[in-house]
């Protein structure tokens, strides 16, 4: 993989916590970044390094739609990879039912204790703003419960926001070639129009609706579902076109 440059800090903040690690020390880092900001290779960066400092790693990582499968990011960070944080043969001895959630907790912190106790441990969870809502939970109850142990939490997300259709629309206006501003928020803002009312007319005609918000040469369009990007995209391209 190419290295990453200009991320000095960054490096020397991860060499830091995993030398504390060693030494016996929790933490717990929080790298947040739009799409493309290296988020993940960064993560990477920190299991590379940790491996050479002796430390057993778990790597999890979210995909959009899967928040419907309870902890899938926390379990494939502690039971997956060629040598898992945990024994997968006690995964079918704990808790599974809703209402058993508190004590699959305690069952994970167990293990995770005794575990760190043996080694000091990485885990790494990458694109978190996807993850299911017991994941976030049972990362809220663990790191709190396992704050004095060495155990370095190294997670990843993409700022609120920021919705898959929304970063979906910006790349695929910037690769029909117009231009699109900066924003981390769920709406974006494209041009640049010689006559940005005109622009408005014709997407109008096509079915789809954006905002005018008075900035010469700009439009705002909102992400919605992913049919409505999809066909605000298709107008986007009909109008280029044109």
């Amino acid at each position: 993989m190419p290295p990453l440059r200009g991320r000095e800090g960054e490096f020397a903040l991860i060499r830091g916590l995993l030398a504390a690690a060693g030494r016996g020390e929790g933490s717990f880092v929080v790298v947040e970044g739009c799409a493309g900001f290296g988020k993940t290779r960064l993560l990477q960066v920190a299991v590379e390094q940790a491996m050479t400092a002796g430390l057993r790693t778990g790597v999890g990582s979210a995909e959009d739609g899967s928040q419907a499968v309870p902890l899938m990011t926390l379990m494939a960070a502690l039971f997956e990879g060629c040598e898992p944080l945990l024994d997968r043969a006690k995964l079918r001895d704990l808790p599974s039912a809703p209402e058993q959630q508190f004590w699959l907790l305690q069952e994970l912190a167990g293990m995770l204790e005794a575990a760190a106790l043996d080694s000091p441990l990485l885990i790494c969870l990458d694109d978190l703003q996807w993850a299911d809502s017991w994941t976030l939970a049972a990362l809220r109850s663990l790191t709190a419960q396992l704050a004095d142990l060495p155990i370095v939490w190294f997670v990843a997300l993409r700022p609120e926001g920021a919705s898959s259709e929304a970063l979906a629309a910006v790349e695929r206006l910037r690769q029909l070639g117009f231009a699109v501003a900066d924003s981390d928020a769920n709406f974006v803002l494209f041009g640049q129009f010689a006559d940005q009312k005109a622009t408005w007319q014709k997407l109008l005609d096509r079915g789809v609706l954006v905002r005018d918000v008075g900035l010469e040469g700009w439009l705002r369009v909102t992400a919605g579902t992913a049919a409505e990007t999809d066909a605000f995209l298709a107008a986007m391209e009909t109008v280029r076109d044109a």
